[in-house]
């Protein structure tokens, strides 16, 4: 069975390509690849990333890629017939990402093969449903669900709880990046928040930290009161993680410190020196070690770039 999006096409070689896989390999299930995607902005790209390119038993894998981009272009997707008979159908009460749902499923029962050079050619809009879907919030909602019915699959054993923490990081990220990269900041603070109430223990995770910062930076860029909607903000996030045990206290007291480390540094760049003393002040009085560290690393970082001149010069 070969898919195909409705507003997608084929590329004429697809099938004479993909079908001698399936007969020469039997234990495959799924034959996938490459196709062409068209953008308001590009053309010709590649998709998925020759990175993603993954074969044989690959269902943990998929479940903990950190990509934003979808790992399957489902254009390009060729399954053999009775693999649905064992892994179902698609499901239909999914708004959003039912093909993720549907090859995770397939990727749980069988082995895949990924076969290199484009086979279909499709197109990304902003108007379209993938980026709608991000900004209306049901791809969190949806990617999530697929997710989780994916993670309920694994047997309850102690390696199973370590893939089921990474994967609900991989989501995290993802989602977040999104949000991130086609500017839906609500989302984004919504969605971290939401992850620190559900998984307190990601504050221990770096992606936390960054997508935290960067949330601090839209504040003090975009707010006609940043120091005012800068500690709304941090107020927010130490209420979302109502975290117990004084290891988890203390990350959370070190995240807090930095954050305003990085409030204080968004504003001496924006001209705004008295409510950076405060943030700053505030930070030294929290953890005065997260001070100190950013500011060697910001003068490091100026170091490197001047003997780099310099040599230039040379």
């Amino acid at each position: 069975v070969a898919l195909l999006d409705d507003d997608d096409i084929w590329l004429p070689h697809r099938l004479r390509v993909q079908v001698p896989v399936l007969e020469a390999k039997l234990s495959v299930g799924v034959v996938y690849g490459h196709g062409y995607v068209d953008g308001d902005r590009f053309s010709n790209a590649i998709w998925p990333d020759e990175r993603w390119g993954l074969s044989g038993s690959v269902f943990e894998e998929f479940l903990v890629q950190e990509t934003e981009h979808d790992l399957f272009n489902i254009d390009t997707v060729l399954v053999r017939r009775e693999a649905f008979d064992k892994a179902g159908y698609f499901d239909q009460s999914l708004k959003t990402m039912e093909h993720h749902d549907m090859m995770l499923r397939l990727a749980f029962h069988y082995p895949f093969e990924f076969v290199r050079g484009p086979v279909s050619r499709g197109r990304l809009s902003k108007n379209g449903q993938f980026l709608t879907s991000i900004a209306d919030g049901t791809y969190e909602q949806c990617y999530r669900r697929v997710i989780e019915k994916g993670l309920a699959m694994l047997p309850d054993t102690t390696a199973s709880a370590e893939l089921r923490r990474k994967a609900r990081k991989a989501v995290f990220v993802i989602v977040a990046e999104l949000h991130w990269r086609y500017s839906f900041p609500k989302r984004l603070r919504s969605h971290l928040l939401n992850t620190l109430k559900e998984h307190p223990w990601m504050l221990e995770e770096k992606p936390m930290l960054k997508y935290l910062r960067r949330l601090v930076e839209i504040e003090a860029v975009g707010a006609d009161t940043p120091a005012i909607a800068i500690r709304e903000l941090l107020s927010e996030v130490k209420c979302a993680a109502d975290v117990a045990g004084l290891r988890m206290r203390w990350r959370l007291h070190q995240i807090i410190a930095d954050l305003l480390v990085e409030a204080g540094i968004v504003l001496i760049k924006k001209g705004s020196f008295r409510s950076s003393e405060m943030f700053f002040l505030s930070s030294l009085f929290r953890d005065p070690t997260r001070l100190c560290f950013r500011l060697f690393k910001i003068v490091l970082r100026r170091l490197c770039h001047g003997i780099q001149v310099f040599h230039v010069k040379r």
